[in-house]
């Protein structure tokens, strides 16, 4: 399965995002694929939690699995009162995993957020944050490649 080409993207946010659970957010994403192995560009365009800056997608597709990283350009964080800042560094990965939905013709699965803290500077302590996701070839690509499979 070669998934290179546009892709749109939804993630919706899980349970521990509290009031704003079941609430989502759209990407477009670009992807280049070589053997089982893909990378690209991911950017956020619609919905809640929108961070400006593009992230960088890397990951491997096989028969139908996916399992690919998200790590934008500029990690953004929430506050207390879900007001967000930009920290100037890389994000800590998002991991996505998933399958392909043939019926659907999407990828449809869950990403996972883990932040490693440290309480008192020496006690480890994680926090995850879930959901669940989904992607699509965007239409335009869709119609080129069947018009490319029509002319061979």
């Amino acid at each position: 399965m070669d998934i290179s080409g546009e892709w749109i993207g939804i993630i919706t946010y899980g349970k521990q995002y509290e009031q704003f659970a079941g609430e989502k957010l759209w990407f477009d994403l670009n992807l280049e694929q070589t053997g089982n192995k893909f990378s690209g560009i991911a950017l956020d365009i619609r919905g809640f939690g929108i961070n400006e800056f593009p992230a960088r997608i890397s990951g491997l597709v096989n028969h139908g699995d996916i399992e690919f990283d998200k790590v934008y350009d500029n990690e953004q964080l929430l506050d207390d009162l879900w007001e967000s800042r930009y920290t100037g560094e890389a994000s800590v990965p998002i991991q996505y995993f998933g399958s392909f939905n043939e019926v659907c013709q999407e990828f449809i699965g869950t990403w996972i957020i883990t932040e490693k803290f440290k309480i008192l500077k020496i006690i480890p302590w994680n926090i995850e944050s879930k959901g669940t996701w989904s992607m699509k070839r965007k239409v335009s690509n869709l119609i080129t490649q069947n018009i490319t499979t029509l002319k061979t």
